[in-house]
């Protein structure tokens, strides 16, 4: 495509950022002039360059994630001219939600709500803060990531109390042994779930054995509740309905062999590690050094 003065497309393009830069800088010179006459020009100034470099970062932040959507507002809605954000309904929609009680012993003794929904919508959700409400009551807050039409997601409701939960390291059954340069640790964790309420509950549950990532490392004598077998990820999940006030003891028991050296190791050649983006240490490794070495020094 050409213009009339037979210049490309490119050159079009050029010159108008140059001119847009142009006129930028003659903005700002007079706004320079108006201030010292104003005190409040500056003032007002800085408001309006917080406002356009928040514009700036909320593109930059859908650029980077590489989905845009567009909306019809339900209604009219002033927006106003200090950057503070102005809600506006676009859309409304019911979805069935399947509920469950989820618990992840290792990372939290708290058992929480989920529900798992399908987006039957012809648009998509936005990632947002979400507002909780059960029986017209305000019950907390949670957030939702991206979901297409079609897509399935998940909902985080809040914990749920009535279930108790306890996790220990049985140290009768646990132990560490160093023999040369290897070292074996014998591991039992004793994990419980009671149910306080008088109704009968269902709970999702989850433990984690560690996966070697390298040849120095054996993770061997598994055992876990129902002899479930863990996932690519070392996660073992089952599902375990609990009578009114039951309360249900599980153990998950594993051996693991390692070089003794292997913590003093790796951390001395993470540390050595140049420091930058593209040099930084693989997470699953240095997440099985540092759970060695929490290991060690609770037996």
């Amino acid at each position: 495509m050409l213009d009339r003065s037979g210049a490309g497309l490119g050159d079009v393009i050029g010159r108008m950022g140059e001119s847009f830069s142009r006129a930028q800088t003659l903005y700002a010179e007079q706004n320079a002039a108006v201030a010292k006459n104003k005190h409040n020009w500056t003032e007002s100034l800085s408001r309006q360059n917080d406002v356009q470099n928040r514009a700036v970062e909320s593109f930059a932040r859908l650029s980077v994630r590489g989905t845009t959507a567009h909306f019809t507002a339900q209604a009219d809605k002033t927006v106003r001219s200090d950057g503070k954000s102005v809600r506006v309904p676009i859309a409304l929609g019911e979805f069935a939600a399947k509920t469950r009680i989820v618990a992840v012993p290792e990372v939290s003794l708290n058992a929480v709500r989920v529900a798992d929904l399908v987006n039957a919508g012809t648009a998509p959700i936005l990632p947002q803060r979400v507002a909780l409400f059960t029986d017209g009551a305000f019950v907390g807050a949670s957030e939702l990531g991206f979901a297409a039409p079609g897509e399935a997601f998940s909902v985080f409701l809040g914990v749920h109390d009535r279930v108790k939960l306890e996790r220990t390291l049985d140290k009768k059954t646990s132990v560490l042994h160093r023999s040369g340069k290897r070292t074996e640790m014998q591991l039992s964790f004793l994990v419980t779930a009671e149910n306080l309420s008088n109704e009968a509950v269902t709970v999702d549950l989850s433990e984690r054995i560690p996966v070697a990532q390298t040849e120095e490392i054996e993770v061997d004598d598994i055992e876990t509740p129902h002899k479930v077998k863990p996932d690519g990820q070392g996660v073992v999940r089952w599902t375990e309905t609990l009578a009114p006030h039951q309360k249900v003891a599980f153990r998950i028991h594993y051996t693991l062999q390692y070089p003794s050296d292997f913590v003093t190791r790796r951390r001395a050649e993470e540390e050595q590690a140049p420091r930058g983006p593209a040099a930084s240490p693989a997470p699953a490794r240095q997440k099985l050094y540092d759970q060695i070495d929490m290991l060690e020094k609770s037996l």
